[in-house]
């Protein structure tokens, strides 16, 4: 029983390598192959940065015998990206599960179905949590010396931060369904604990640099008081020098930790994922329904479905709360950008416009880049799942149901870039026919990605999921429609840094609306010409 239990937790988290989400055939031997080479470059990346990123702390650290402090921090690190990159999957994974209800009608015991679960959160973890680890524990081979014992226990800590990881995603997940089940709005919940981590983790990325040299030069004194105040911490870091003692005290209180999370989810597991939204009663009152045209009617339905999905609104809108985030921030930043920028490079290019136009494409290029992360169109057509029947059963042409689609994204962009757009505007000084080329520039932009996500989309739907965040984070329509947005931005986003140097800011503010209103056109003028057909071959 647990054999296929993990096999099917298995073959559902890394069905995408193996299954065409769209046939539901097994892929070729070279489409297999294909994506795992691109999943293991992209988890390469990503390592080699964080490498490049924390190994000037290790050059620091270890050459002054305080390898136990740099592992301590790596390992904080280690953690806190684990925990991010999971806890969004954990609630979904556990209680929302599509096959909850179908496994617990069956003669299997709730714990199984909980174990098997949790492995599969479990393998989540060392997944996001090893991006870190494994280029610590090179930095470590790399600028220090290690015992046999050192090593082994290097890689004993490896699975214990895992479960470490998995205990506290797990314990987060646990916290926010039981709260979402008592309360009417739990999708709010969700929202408000997710954008507090986002908030956290971009906090953390944009001052990274300053928290390394600021524990490098100040290394020996932050580890005498961490042996005076946090000495267990102190241990936890011997443990990676090798000593058995402190090994055996980390591995038994993680151990400790893990089950006891697992005895509290063992004993609510079956009332969470089978509790129904406690809600009022609707009392009916009667009163005139207001028509509506189909494409209205399309877009609020679009409209309810982005909003009961906390996953859905996190990682498919998550740009349009930080495009606002950006222009208030542009209050705080830009008059350090004016004092630090413009007289370098007035000086350079011998003309002080060339620095308000910098700062004009400078600006417009910044919501572009954002823009192109809401991609709310990318997974809309998988998500309709076996739902798919109701609108096209009713007499509503293809057009309409696309239409809504893609209004959906830019009701959702468009207000965020105004506001972007106005606040930087203001706080660079800029011209104010600025924050209407901005404004224009970014909504094109906007409207031209969510015609490429919707068609990618139509073409490669993922119709054969269990769990929402399967469409949302790992279709192939989402993975090229977020990467192509930001690599199409940054190609325009470099053209125009050429014009604003050697033409002018408003020569490719026009020619970018020119080229976008031009690409806009012809996407959705294939949409709809195309429309009936790419919805029938679903």
């Amino acid at each position: 029983m647990y054999k296929a239990l993990f096999k099917k937790q298995f073959l559902q988290l890394f069905s995408s390598l193996f299954v065409d989400r769209k046939t539901g055939k097994i892929r070729s031997s070279k489409g297999t192959v294909g994506f795992i080479i691109l999943y293991v470059v992209l988890f390469a990346v990503l390592g080699f940065s964080f490498y490049m990123t924390t190994s000037g702390l290790a050059a620091v650290m270890i050459p002054m015998g305080l390898t136990w402090l740099y592992f301590v921090l790596m390992s904080g690190l280690t953690v806190f990206l684990g925990v991010f990159g999971g806890v969004f999957n954990t609630y979904a994974s556990l209680y929302l599960a599509k096959d909850n209800d179908l496994l617990l009608s069956m003669p299997i015991p709730p714990s199984a179905i909980l174990i098997s679960r949790m492995v599969g959160v479990y393998a989540i973890s060392m997944m996001y949590s090893s991006i870190v680890y494994i280029p610590a524990v090179v930095a470590i081979f790399v600028y220090g010396h290690l015992s046999p014992l050192a090593v082994l226990n290097l890689v004993l800590l490896w699975f214990l931060l895992g479960f470490l990881v998995h205990t506290l995603v797990c314990l987060f997940g646990w916290l926010v369904a039981l709260v979402s089940s008592k309360l009417k709005n739990n999708k709010i919940i969700t929202v408000v604990f997710s954008l507090i981590l986002f908030g956290v983790y971009y906090y953390f990325c944009m001052n990274s640099y300053e928290f390394i040299d600021m524990i490098a030069m100040n290394s020996q004194s932050i580890a005498d008081g961490m042996k005076a105040k946090a000495y267990p911490l102190y241990l936890f870091g011997r443990a990676a020098e090798g000593e058995p003692l402190p090994m055996l005290l980390t591995a038994a209180v993680i151990l400790l930790l893990f089950a006891v999370v697992c005895f509290a989810l063992s004993k609510t597991f079956i009332g969470i994922a089978t509790v129904t939204s406690s809600s009022k009663k609707k009392v009916y009152r009667e009163k005139t329904a207001k028509q509506k045209s189909l494409t209205v009617a399309m877009l609020a339905k679009e409209w309810g479905r982005f909003s009961s999905s906390a996953t859905y609104m996190l990682n498919c809108g998550f740009g349009a709360v930080m495009l606002p985030l950006l222009g208030v921030a542009s209050f705080f930043f830009a008059p350090h950008f004016r004092e630090e920028l413009v007289g370098p490079i007035t000086e350079a290019l011998g003309s002080p416009a060339a620095a308000v136009n910098l700062f004009s494409v400078g600006a417009g290029v910044a919501v572009m880049l954002i823009a192109a992360t809401i991609d709310v169109t990318a997974p809309s057509v998988s998500l309709e799942g076996k739902s798919l029947w109701i609108p096209r059963s009713l007499p509503i042409p293809a057009a309409d149901i696309l239409r809504g689609k893609l209004l959906l994204q830019l009701v959702i962009s468009v207000p965020a870039i105004l506001i972007a757009s106005l606040c930087m505007t203001i706080s660079f000084g800029l011209p104010f026919y600025d924050f209407f080329l901005i404004l224009l520039l970014g909504s094109l932009a906007s409207a031209v990605l969510a015609e490429i996500g919707l068609l990618i989309n139509l073409k490669h739907p993922d119709f054969n999921w269990v769990n929402e965040v399967y469409p949302i984070k790992q279709s192939m329509s989402v993975g090229i429609s977020l990467l192509g947005g930001i690599l199409l931005s940054s190609v325009v986003g470099g053209l125009g840094i050429v014009c604003a140097i050697f033409l002018s800011d408003l020569v490719f503010f026009l020619v970018g609306i020119a080229l976008f209103a031009l690409l806009s056109f012809l996407l959705y003028r294939y949409l709809m010409q195309n429309g009936e057909r790419l919805v029938s071959d679903l």
